[in-house]
C-alpha cells in the first residue's frame, strides 16, 4: 500500500485491491457485463501494451479471487499473438474465464473511413483466429494522443467508452506503474460511484518488491523480451516510463504525503 492509500504495484497488492472492492460491495466483472449497467459492479479491463508472455500471473490472481476480466491485446506491439507461446497465453486466459478484446492502434490504420473499417474487420478476424474464439469487444491504444476514436459506437461490438454506457460510471487507470490520481479511493468511502471501470496494465504488477519503475523494466520486463521486443522495452518503454505525466503526478503525490507529520 502506498502512502496515499492506493495499491502498490505487486500481485499481492492487486489481489488485495480485488478483495477490498468486494468488501465494499462491488461485483468483479469483465467488460461484456457493462451493457447491463448493474449498480455495484467493477469492470476489470487490462491493456496489454508491452509483454504478452507475463500476463498469466495477473489472470490467475483474478481467477483465484473469483473475478473475470477483459484483456485487450494488440496486433501491432512487439509481441506475437500468432506464435505458439502467444496462442497458448490467449488460450490460458480463456480457460481461466477471461475475455480477449482487440486493442487497436489508429496510427497503423489507413486514413479513409471505409478503409479504416475494413482494416478493423481484418484485425478482429485475425485476433479471433489466434484466440480461437469470437472477439466482440475493442478499445483504442494510446487514446491520450488525442486522435478521435471512430469505433466507439459500432453495431455488434462493445467499446468500454461507448457514451451510452457511461452513466454512473467512474473510469480509473494507471500508467507506467503510476496512479494518475487518487480517484480510486472514492470506491471505499461514502458516495462511492455506482459502477467502476478499472484499467490496469498486467505487465506492471509482477514484482511489488521493486519500487523504481525503470529498474523494474530492466529487471522484470527486459529478461523475457528478445530482439525487437527487447529494444522496445529498453528504449521506448523506459523512455515513456521516465517522462509520462502520470509518473510525475504520482511521485509528487507520494512525496507530499510521506512528508506529512504522523
Amino acid at each position: 500500500m502506498l502512502d496515499s492509500g492506493l495499491p502498490a504495484f505487486g500481485l499481492n497488492d492487486y489481489a488485495g485491491l480485488l478483495g477490498r472492492l468486494r468488501e465494499h460491495g462491488y461485483a468483479l466483472q469483465p467488460v461484456s457485463a457493462m451493457p447491463e449497467c448493474t449498480p455495484g459492479t467493477a469492470y476489470l479491463r487490462h491493456d496489454v501494451d508491452i509483454h504478452l508472455g507475463l500476463v498469466e500471473e495477473m489472470a490467475r490472481a483474478e481467477a483465484d479471487a473469483g473475478a473475470r476480466a477483459t484483456y485487450y491485446v494488440c496486433l501491432t506491439q512487439p509481441y506475437n499473438v500468432f506464435s505458439h507461446q502467444g496462442r497458448a497465453t490467449l488460450a490460458a486466459l480463456r480457460e481461466m474465464g477471461h475475455e480477449i478484446g482487440l486493442h487497436y492502434d489508429l496510427e497503423t490504420y489507413p486514413a479513409g473511413p471505409d478503409e479504416r473499417r475494413a482494416h478493423l474487420g481484418w484485425e478482429l478476424a485475425s485476433l479471433e483466429r489466434a484466440a480461437g474464439a469470437p472477439v466482440t469487444t475493442l478499445c483504442m491504444h494510446q487514446p491520450a494522443r488525442g486522435e478521435p476514436d471512430p469505433f466507439r459506437e459500432l453495431s455488434g461490438l462493445l467499446h468500454p467508452h461507448d457514451p451510452r454506457l457511461q452513466e454512473g460510471l467512474m473510469y480509473v487507470s494507471e500508467s507506467c506503474r503510476a496512479w494518475r490520481d487518487d480517484a480510486l479511493l472514492r470506491c471505499f468511502g461514502p458516495g462511492r460511484p455506482e459502477r467502476l471501470l478499472l484499467n490496469t496494465h498486467p505487465e506492471s504488477w509482477l514484482d511489488g518488491s521493486i519500487e523504481d519503475r525503470l529498474e523494474y523494466a530492466r529487471r522484470v520486463l527486459l529478461p523475457g523480451a528478445t530482439g525487437e521486443a527487447g529494444r522496445f522495452v529498453a528504449g521506448t518503454v523506459c523512455d515513456v516510463w521516465g517522462t509520462h505525466p502520470a509518473t510525475f503526478a504520482h511521485d509528487e503525490r507520494e512525496r507530499r504525503l510521506a512528508a506529512l507529520p504522523v
